[in-house]
């Protein structure tokens, strides 16, 4: 009988919590002309008539309750001015808005009339909301929107929590309705960030820590004992959780999608699902965009929960799946049985990404090897452990296994704890340490003062290297693909093919010599490309013209190229009005990217000037 009453509790406070966003707010007001359903110009319905609402004095808290209104949460919601989201037609209905933080309807907060107003459509206001937090809650009082009194909208009126019992378990739930991590959630009590107003609505919360929901942690629900000064508040883990996952795949590189909103985790309907949907997921998860493939139907099996998304349609430009042309978020005509999934073309597999790592070195390209295995990580024994061994390892953590170096007897430190692997004998065409010949894991015969570690090339992209030539200037061309390494044939292969291979490689464009016919040994296993016709000015093999998998080649054909000994510099300065300035440029994995500016003193500015030849 008590499980029912708290299942009818829970039923009617969802409803509750719906009809905050119910006639009024659905019906009577939109957001138009925005990137997703998230944000746009400020719409009202109002005597028959859609119509705008001026910027006069609108800020982020008229926003707030816009954003509310719609179903999502008002924390960090943004007002934009001077039609922002472009100029609307028809009716201005509102000016002078003047919400204040207890507000729920824009309708109640204008100063003027309806349809009063001395504005014109270049003044139509528009709001950013915060798709993937909770609506139902927020952070009041805080110095930013990681902190603050802990609110929760209940009855369609803002109240606050009891301290009583609050602890970090609860604090972790709250953190993650917000879309903030679980970890290092802070509780506080006794009104840390100021008293609150109005209802008390929650007290004697115990939560486990891994609920979804605050109103699943069996709280006390508006009796209570307590006064505004007991108001409990919440301090959150910067760090923001993922807002895109892969579940169902057999690595982290494939799987069902899921995106987070509102505080919930949901898939995305395969309806127009495509390629370029898929590219952009890749790429948010940090993985590459090239070549990844989309996946319909269920293909890594039906999700549960929410459909977030339907009908995406993104483009080559798009870098956010949020910001894709799509439906209104939670809007589809779909079942889970057409959930969408993706396979990224990654040079990793499961094991390297979550099962590797290099510990104690000046930069995440070296370290002493640690490998995880049955739950706890451990190191590697350097017997036999060569610059081959150290060529995967690198290799499956994304650097480049050109030049990867072996380090032995505890280079960078002893570990702790056990020693997994030992007499490693790797090949050139092995993509896993955890197969490469080697005794049985967890057997072995060292001690930690003989770890093994590496030194991985950071420079080089991953997905190519030079193999059979006297140095790393010079080899047959070998790319990876579809998890294998492969060669390239040398039909109209010529010197401007070659300077893009030597600019991935971090080495000049200038003078590289294209080689065929096999000169320096034939390879094994596929060959990926045939017919490559580079302009010399591409960033990437792969955005040349060339005939990909398809080829009429063996390998006596296989393609080579010879470098020039002067590397490009792995530093630079764009921007500025001379040589001797502008911002800094890094050049890593075959890729120019910027350097954030969190500690960047004048020391560091010191050693860029003198890598660039100038004074310090």
């Amino acid at each position: 009988m008590e499980s029912y009453q708290y299942t009818v509790k829970w039923i009617c406070l969802v409803f509750s919590v719906q009809t905050a966003v119910g006639d009024v707010q659905l019906n009577k007001i939109r957001l138009v002309n925005g990137n997703s359903s998230a944000e746009g110009r400020v719409e009202v319905f109002y005597n028959g008539e859609w119509g705008t609402v001026c910027d006069d004095n609108f800020d982020d808290k008229d926003a707030a309750v816009v954003c509310s209104m719609l179903g999502y949460n008002s924390m960090n919601a943004k007002s934009k001015q001077q039609a922002f989201f472009g100029q609307g037609n028809g009716s201005i209905w509102m000016d002078q808005l003047e919400c204040t933080d207890y507000d729920t309807n824009i309708l109640t907060c204008s100063r003027n009339a309806m349809g009063i107003h001395d504005c014109v459509h270049g003044e139509d206001a528009g709001v950013v909301c915060n798709m993937f937090a909770a609506p139902n809650i927020r952070l009041v009082g805080g110095n930013d929107s990681l902190e603050g009194r802990l609110e929760i909208l209940h009855n369609n009126e803002w109240g606050t929590v009891c301290d009583d019992s609050w602890d970090s378990k609860d604090a972790s739930v709250v953190c993650f309705m917000l879309g903030y991590s679980r970890e290092n959630a802070i509780s506080t009590g006794t009104a840390r960030f100021g008293q609150g107003e109005g209802p008390i609505w929650m007290d004697d919360v115990s939560c486990q820590g891994i609920e979804k929901d605050i109103f699943d942690c069996n709280p006390t629900l508006v009796n209570h004992n307590c006064g505004h000064s007991e108001d409990a508040g919440v301090i959150c883990s910067p760090a923001p959780i993922n807002k895109v996952r892969l579940e169902g795949g057999k690595s982290s590189a494939q799987g069902r999608v899921e995106v987070f909103i509102k505080g919930e985790w949901g898939t995305v309907c395969d309806d127009s699902f495509d390629d370029k949907d898929a590219a952009v997921i890749c790429s948010m998860l940090g993985l590459p965009s090239r070549n990844a493939a989309a996946k319909g139907q269920a293909f890594f099996g039906q999700g549960n929960g929410r459909i977030w998304m339907d009908n995406l349609r993104c483009t080559d430009y798009d870098t956010d799946l949020f910001s894709c042309p799509q439906n209104a978020l939670g809007s589809h005509n779909c079942l889970h049985n057409e959930d969408a999934g993706v396979l990224c073309h990654s040079y990793h597999l499961t094991a390297q990404i979550n099962n590797v790592r290099l510990v104690g070195g000046n930069s995440s390209a070296e370290g002493r090897v640690e490998v995880f295995y049955n739950g706890e990580w451990g190191t590697v024994c350097d017997d036999n452990f060569d610059d081959k061994d150290a060529a995967v390892v690198c290799s499956m953590l994304g650097y480049s296994s050109m030049n990867a170096k072996s380090k032995q007897q505890a280079f960078f430190g002893q570990g702790t704890g056990r020693i997994w692997i030992d007499e490693l004998k790797c090949t050139d065409y092995d993509t896993s340490i955890f197969n490469c010949s080697q005794n049985i894991l967890g057997s072995h015969d060292c001690g930690h003062r003989e770890d093994a570690g590496v030194v991985c090339n950071m420079f080089a992209a991953p997905n190519i290297r030079l193999v059979g030539g006297h140095d790393t200037l010079e080899g047959r061309l070998e790319i990876f693909h579809n998890n294998e390494w492969g060669t390239v044939c040398d039909d109209s292969w010529n010197s401007k093919d070659a300077s893009v291979v030597c600019f991935m490689l971090g080495y000049s464009r200038e003078n590289a010599i294209s080689t065929g016919t096999a000169r320096f040994g034939q390879g094994q296993g596929p060959i990926w490309m045939d017919d490559v016709s580079c302009q010399g000015t591409e960033n990437d093999i792969f955005d040349c013209n060339k005939t990909l998998v398809n080829h009429n080649c063996d390998h006596s054909d296989d393609a080579g190229v010879i470098c020039s000994k002067p590397p490009i510099n792995k530093v630079r300065l764009v921007g500025g009005n001379s040589s001797a300035q502008g911002r800094v440029e890094v050049f890593i994995n075959g890729e120019w990217g910027t350097v954030c500016d969190d500690s960047f003193d004048d020391k560091d500015a010191a050693v860029v000037c003198l890598m660039l030849g100038y004074s310090r």
